[in-house]
């Protein structure tokens, strides 16, 4: 009799394990969920004081730049670019022409109207032979699998940080400016004239772009500009028709780490992480913290790509060891992958389901990354089935 009541009462708590278990992690999708969906509100509706978001991807990328430049490391050059005297058919085997003349460093963006960006880290000196290097490969023509021999003349307007403002949207502007005159003149190339060095109040002004831009603890993009990037990224290849992916990364356990070694060790934690992502994925994709312990990565490929670049990345990050107080850290991540046009055509689809594709990767023990289906909505067995309509 009292073996019979003390199976009851196991079963009893078992079950309670369970279903306790379970309401834990919807009501941390659910949190998850609707914070995206408040700080994306929050984006498109505005705020009072606050400047607006970066146009672009380009202006992302070379915010970053700005922020990493140094007395070793050469602040970042922005060459705007467009093309004429383009053969019938060719416009298109512009952009990848030029894409095989850089640098795998080196963004390079389509733009609105034909127009293109460049970024890149050298000195104010090297732009010149830069642009005039591309300009003349592209007059002979450049030979890409897709479009065969490509030929253009291209007209180029370029501006260098600091010489020309130590603030991305004010680097594009000059950029774009003498474009235009480059364009109006017939010259193939210009280069915005500029002062030497930054002074003490264009410095403070970098540091605030810094700061309103980018995560103080990993170097990424805060959860809000994040947000307000996404939709313009999709939006932008959506129109050139090309597939957009988001993976949804989660440090597994972090608040152990948290918990047992103090705050700077999570720190450290998300700083290795942080800097695995940006040396996997390429430079114009967007890197975001999202939350406390997860990152959002957004990829211009298809989601079974995408699916392999986060595998890399979790076997990477398996892999590494993170120095701490005398310790060696070892973290595993999970991820979740979705992307347009297969599971949405809305940033919040393609997040809702990354969402619940990491919660099948946690589910499986974590340490992996799960590709979304719609198998993944359906309740596991035991859960209680509702009818949300």
């Amino acid at each position: 009799m009292l073996g019979g009541a003390s199976a009851h009462y196991l079963a009893a708590v078992g079950q309670f394990i369970l279903v306790a278990g379970i309401s834990f992690g919807l009501l941390c999708f659910l949190t998850s969920f609707f914070r995206f969906q408040a700080l994306a509100e929050k984006v498109v509706a505005g705020g009072p004081g606050r400047a607006a978001p970066p146009a672009n991807a380009l202006e992302i990328e070379v915010a970053r730049r700005i922020g990493l430049a140094g007395p070793s490391v050469a602040g970042p050059a922005v060459l705007l670019v467009k093309a004429s005297s383009v053969e019938a058919g060719e416009q298109a085997g512009v952009f990848p022409a030029l894409r095989s003349l850089v640098r795998r460093d080196d963004l390079l963006v389509e733009l609105d109207e034909g127009e293109m960006g460049l970024v890149l880290d050298t000195e104010r000196d090297q732009v010149v032979r830069v642009a005039d290097r591309l300009r003349d490969a592209l007059n002979r023509g450049v030979r890409t699998v897709e479009n065969g021999l490509v030929k253009a003349v291209l007209h180029m307007g370029a501006a260098t940080y600091p010489e020309n403002g130590v603030r991305a949207g004010n680097l594009v502007a000059a950029a774009r400016v003498v474009l235009e005159q480059a364009q109006a003149s017939g010259e193939g190339f210009l280069l915005a004239e500029g002062a030497a060095t930054p002074s003490a109040e264009q410095q403070s002004a970098e540091d605030e772009d810094a700061r309103e831009l980018l995560d103080e603890v990993t170097g990424v993009l805060q959860s809000e500009r994040m947000v307000a990037a996404v939709p313009k990224y999709m939006a932008r290849h959506r129109k050139q028709k090309r597939a957009v992916s988001m993976i949804y990364f989660d440090i597994d356990h972090l608040h152990r780490y948290n918990d047992h070694y103090g705050r700077a060790a999570g720190d450290a934690i998300l700083r290795s992480v942080a800097g695995i992502l940006e040396r996997r994925v390429r430079a114009d994709d967007l890197i975001g913290r999202y939350e406390g312990d997860a990152f959002l990565v957004v990829v211009a490929c298809r989601p079974a790509e995408a699916l392999e670049v986060a595998g890399r990345i979790i076997r990477e990050v398996r892999k590494e060891t993170i120095p701490f107080a005398g310790a060696r850290l070892r973290v595993t991540v999970s991820a979740g992958v979705a992307g347009y046009p297969d599971h949405g055509t809305h940033p919040r689809s393609i997040f809702d389901a990354a969402s619940i594709a990491l919660q099948e990767a946690y589910s499986r023990g974590g340490g992996r990354a799960m590709l979304y289906n719609e198998a993944m909505r359906v309740p596991a067995a035991g859960r209680e089935v509702r009818d949300v309509f």
